[in-house]
């Protein structure tokens, strides 16, 4: 029976690439840059600048990035439900959010993981044809998301790295620690 365990070099390397998915979300959403003012929030998408004039940027920052970490859980979430697989939701050290089951089929694993990228394909596409100001909104929205599914890459790339398949169970030993029964 093969063993997926997490560690803190795992959360570390998960923080990390945040920052590398952050780095590479704005030219996926086809993004050149971002800048921030003390009124207004600026994106260069390849020549057009859309910029959002606001009285509180950080502020607007913020909510964003609250909305996209609440609205990427609710994906996961839903998805758990649906698939009827049973959890918790903590917070793992302080930096991350984590739905704790105690058992999974492998390939609903990788289906719930990966599914909150809807939120970024269907938020760029939106961007695409929406005016402003909503337009840097929703480039943010996305880039968030993309960036804070970096544990979600990382768990399916660890498991598939581990398991080389989609079928069996994923099964609770400890915290941070799961089995794989292939034979289920």
């Amino acid at each position: 029976m093969k063993e997926i365990k997490y560690s803190s070099w795992d959360i570390f390397i998960i923080i990390l690439l945040s920052f590398v998915f952050l780095y590479l979300a704005m030219p996926l959403t086809g993004v050149r840059s971002i800048s921030f003012g003390l009124s207004y929030i600026s994106v260069n998408l390849g020549g057009n600048v859309v910029t959002l004039e606001t009285q509180y940027t950080s502020l607007t920052v913020l909510l964003i990035l609250i909305l996209t970490v609440l609205l990427h859980e609710l994906v996961h979430v839903v998805a758990m439900k649906i698939g009827g697989v049973k959890f918790n939701l903590r917070i793992l050290k302080f930096v991350a959010i984590q739905l704790d089951y105690d058992e999974m089929d492998i390939w609903k694993y990788y289906l719930i993981a990966l599914l909150p990228q809807i939120l970024t394909i269907t938020t760029v596409l939106t961007a695409k044809i929406i005016n402003r100001p909503f337009k840097v909104l929703l480039i943010l929205f996305a880039i968030f998301n993309f960036a804070m599914s970096s544990g979600d890459f990382y768990g399916v790339l660890k498991t598939l790295f581990k398991v080389r398949g989609f079928r069996g169970r994923i099964i609770k030993v400890d915290e941070l620690k799961y089995k794989v029964d292939e034979k289920v």
